[in-house]
């Protein structure tokens, strides 16, 4: 006999803290497929590992940071 190790699942609103973003925005993101989700009765669940596979996925690089000009006015330049 094999035992299964529950995962717990997280809510919406778990999920949205850990994204960064709204509830709305996860609802959508589960219901354009974007974010596997379960239904359990009528709300969305989500594992852990799916949520990190979210964020593996849209992972964006930083912005490079802008170069300064310099100043215009020599009473200002070091």
């Amino acid at each position: 006999m094999t035992t299964a190790t529950a995962e717990r699942l997280l809510t919406t609103n778990e999920v949205a803290d850990q994204i960064g973003c709204n509830e709305q925005t996860v609802r959508q993101y589960a219901r354009t497929g974007d974010l596997r989700s379960t239904k359990v009765g009528p709300h969305r669940r989500y594992r852990q590992a799916w949520v990190d596979e979210f964020l593996a996925a849209n992972e964006t690089p930083a912005p490079a940071p802008k170069a300064s000009k310099p100043s215009r006015s020599p009473r200002y330049s070091n």
